[in-house]
């Protein structure tokens, strides 16, 4: 054993990186937690989940004006997306 781990100083040095581990384990699983209440509550976690839930609620009952298949290409990647427009401009993808 190093004698710089020896004594009062070594079991300081120890205690602290324990307490500091332990700090940092609780953050993850307190990030965790509410990460999961999210999602399990289906709560909007940044503005564009929240401005489409919102318009996803306004126009649930509603039938669009237009409901297309449109591909989109990009990097030799190829994804097919349904758009939606509905009375009021608002558009859904």
């Amino acid at each position: 054993m190093n004698t710089a781990n020896k004594g009062w100083l070594g079991s300081i040095k120890a205690k602290v990186a324990a307490l500091t581990a332990v700090l940092v384990a609780l953050a993850g699983l307190a990030n965790g937690a509410i990460d999961l209440y999210k999602g399990i509550l289906r709560i909007p976690t940044n503005i564009y989940d929240k401005s489409n839930d919102e318009l996803f609620k306004k126009n649930f009952s509603k039938q669009p004006l237009v409901s297309q298949s449109v591909t989109i290409k990009s990097g030799g990647v190829e994804v097919t997306m349904l758009l939606q427009v509905f009375e009021d401009g608002d558009l859904f993808g």
